[in-house]
């Protein structure tokens, strides 16, 4: 069933390997690239980004207790003629602030989302070309 194959010319195999080497190198170093930059975004996503939130909600909730406490100031406290002042400007800036609260939580729940949606991307990548850098490894490169 085997069939056999004449070759009379070697010189075309050392160009085949020298090919395969070439696309072995070419290969691992796009592996390497790619592993390098899902390292950068996991890092990125888990410490910038999450630590640039965590001090937007904190800094953002204090702007809503500072403007929650001026619409109760003027709700309080009547003006020289007796009248309670509108608290209508204070009571936009304290939704602007509610807000904006809103957004950083929303943020932080986003980045934490997707640095687990970036590990599970990860894992099924590194799962699929695990078998190609093995082979590149130490099938080709040997």
């Amino acid at each position: 069933m085997s069939e056999q194959v004449k070759v009379e010319d070697f010189e075309v195999f050392r160009e085949f390997r020298g090919a395969m080497v070439k696309f072995a190198h070419i290969a691992a170093q796009a592996l390497s690239n790619a592993d390098g930059q899902i390292a950068r975004v996991h890092s990125w996503l888990e410490n910038e980004q999450a630590t640039f939130w965590q001090s937007q909600l904190r800094k953002r909730m204090e702007a809503a207790t500072a403007a929650r406490d001026a619409v109760r100031q003027k709700k309080l406290y009547r003006d020289f003629s007796g009248r309670t002042p509108s608290a209508i400007e204070e009571e936009k800036k304290l939704a602007r602030c509610l807000a904006a609260v809103e957004q950083a939580e929303q943020k932080i729940d986003i980045g934490r989302k997707s640095l687990l949606r970036l590990e599970k991307a990860a894992e099924q990548y590194r799962g699929g070309v695990s078998q190609l850098g093995d082979t590149i490894g130490a099938d080709i490169l040997e």
